[in-house]
């Protein structure tokens, strides 16, 4: 039964490290805001639109307000098939 529940645990945390790694590269990492409009973000001298979804985050991913960014900062985004951006994330440098 114990080998079971290393097996078990084993997979589990393989399936993790496999979801993580593929939601990790959905983002571009080290972008800076150049300005922030009303319905879009430019970002590394590209403006993208912001999703109806849009979601906010900080580096702890809890989701925070559009306030908490600001130009020259440095972020994590996820864009949809449309090239909109549906989420933002605070930048945080990769644990080593």
């Amino acid at each position: 039964m114990r080998t079971i529940a290393i097996i078990f645990l084993m997979c589990g945390a393989l399936c993790w490290m496999e979801v993580h790694s593929a939601y990790a590269n959905k983002f571009f990492h080290e972008a800076t805001i150049d300005q922030i409009r009303s319905e879009s973000i430019v970002i590394d001298e590209r403006e993208h639109r912001l999703s109806p979804l849009v979601r906010f985050y900080s580096a702890n991913n809890i989701e925070i307000g559009r306030g908490a960014f600001a130009k020259g900062q440095k972020i994590n985004f996820e864009l949809n098939e449309k090239n909109e951006l549906i989420s933002v994330w605070q930048y945080a440098p990769p644990r080593e």
